[in-house]
């Protein structure tokens, strides 16, 4: 069951002069009035721009299902699809709310929950403690809400997601079980969490802790405000790429423009980013499409956007957790680009193209990832498993960045695009070709009826729903 959103939707918008005429009622069949490329006002809801293809005619969903199953079972690869599907579902309460662990209960966890809450806890402290005190003890320094970052958050994100440091391993796993492998995946995500939201002040700092323990310092990107020039992100928003056409950027263009900075454990950036994560936990994009501070607000979801990250694989780089718990399986050509199983290739999938490949030496954000991530394996016991696989992705043995010939079977294609070769139809490929996913069921359908039925954006004749100046009501695209 998914959270529903109760917000409704005001986008500043130019009411087009160039108007399409409906179709007449007997053409029942053809998409001549879908949702996301309407206007509403009282109660009449009027089309304002044309079809990328006026003779599309509209199968029935049950057809496109079928479609969509076929097109999936024929995958070489269709096991690893599924298997992806399943780790990165989220559980929610009874109500359809984010989890809220009972922390005076641990006898009722769940129990990846309590696997996180063993291994967090030393022979003299408390999995809490050690959170709160030992590990982040400056969390929220900088945060403008006030105690964003905790262990109940922490807590209820584990819960969410209960495929983390669950004991589902896979084939390169290489030997390890289900408690080291939590060590790993802790160390990793803290790590990554501390070079993105820590306060990175100089060891021996009057008044600061060791440099690894500075992080969850920030809750927001530091420099960023909700008001004012900067920091807008909107780059996405452009109304002519699919970023900005179907994840829309409320107010783009104008005053009132919604922000999309770095928020959260892992700095949730860009409205694509937003809409993905928002979808996963509401089922719809845009409550965190409207509400990008909610982000920053809630506790949870501050430290959920870091799990989901975590967990959330983007072909053709694996997941973290898939690479961390064995599921991701090297092929040769992984291997000659120098990308095995190791911290390196965290870093490879976070920051690639900054921090890695093509590069001499280790960039000076890929070192502090590498010196926090050995701290904390130290805290967890594992140092000297860890320390000498592949910690970094760049010096004199480079790491290349991702691509479709180092695909296998534990990879798969996952967008939903446009096949060019059949009029109506849409195909699976790796690269990000839209917001369409395998992940999903029934986004097949959404795809075709995109490719056919969305206009062409035009700015000369301005076809286009979402041109910003003025207000009315625009219905917003579902799912």
């Amino acid at each position: 069951m998914k959270i529903k959103s109760t917000l409704s939707l005001q986008i500043a918008i130019t009411v087009l002069s160039i108007q399409a005429q409906a179709a007449p009622a007997s053409e029942a069949t053809k998409v001549k009035a879908n949702q996301p490329w309407m206007i509403s006002s009282g109660s009449s809801t009027q089309r304002i721009v044309p079809a990328r293809n006026p003779d599309f005619v509209k199968k029935s969903s049950a057809d496109y299902l079928a479609e969509e199953n076929a097109i999936i079972n024929a995958l070489p690869n269709k096991a690893a699809l599924m298997r992806a599907r399943n780790s990165r579902q989220i559980k929610l309460d009874h109500n359809g709310q984010i989890q809220n662990v009972n922390l005076a209960s641990p006898a009722y966890w769940p129990e990846n929950v309590q696997r996180v809450a063993r291994v967090l806890a030393t022979k003299d402290r408390t999995a809490q403690w050690n959170y709160e005190e030992l590990l982040f003890p400056i969390r929220n320094k900088y945060s403008a809400y006030g105690h964003t970052y905790s262990f109940q958050g922490f807590m209820n994100a584990v819960a969410t997601f209960p495929k983390f440091c669950s004991t589902e391993i896979g084939p390169n796993a290489q030997g390890e079980d289900s408690d080291t492998l939590c060590k790993r995946a802790l160390a990793t995500m803290f790590a990554h969490n501390n070079q993105e939201t820590g306060a990175h002040e100089a060891e021996g700092t009057v008044g600061m802790p060791a440099e690894w323990r500075q992080g969850l310092a920030y809750v927001n990107e530091a420099g960023c405000q909700l008001t004012g020039e900067g920091c807008g992100y909107d780059s996405s928003c452009q109304l002519s790429t699919w970023t900005g056409d179907v994840m829309a950027c409320p107010g783009y263009g104008t005053n009132n423009k919604k922000k999309y900075f770095g928020r959260g454990a892992k700095q949730l950036s860009y409205n694509y980013n937003y809409g993905k994560f928002s979808r996963v936990l509401f089922g719809t994009e845009k409550t965190l499409l409207m509400d990008p501070d909610r982000v920053g607000q809630d506790g949870s979801l501050a430290l959920l956007s870091a799990f989901w990250f975590f967990m959330e694989p983007q072909p053709p780089k694996p997941s973290m957790y898939d690479m961390i718990y064995g599921h991701w399986v090297p092929t040769a050509y992984d291997i000659a680009a120098k990308r095995e199983r190791g911290f390196g290739v965290s870093t490879m999938i976070i920051n690639g193209g900054v921090e890695c490949g093509g590069k001499t030496e280790e960039m000076a954000q890929s070192k502090n990832r590498i010196k926090y991530y050995l701290a904390f394996a130290n805290f967890f016991g594992i140092k000297q498993l860890v320390e000498n696989e592949r910690l970094g992705c760049a010096g004199n043995d480079q790491m290349m960045q991702f691509d479709e010939q180092g695909t296998s079977q534990t990879s798969f294609p996952l967008y939903w695009e446009q096949d060019w070769s059949q009029a109506g139809k849409c195909q699976l490929v790796q690269y990000e070709a839209g917001p369409f996913s395998a992940f999903y069921e029934g986004d097949y359908e959404k795809c075709v009826v995109y490719q056919n039925d969305r206009p062409y954006y035009n700015s000369t004749k301005g076809y286009h729903p979402f041109a910003p100046v003025t207000v009315d009501q625009v219905v917003y695209p579902e799912g």
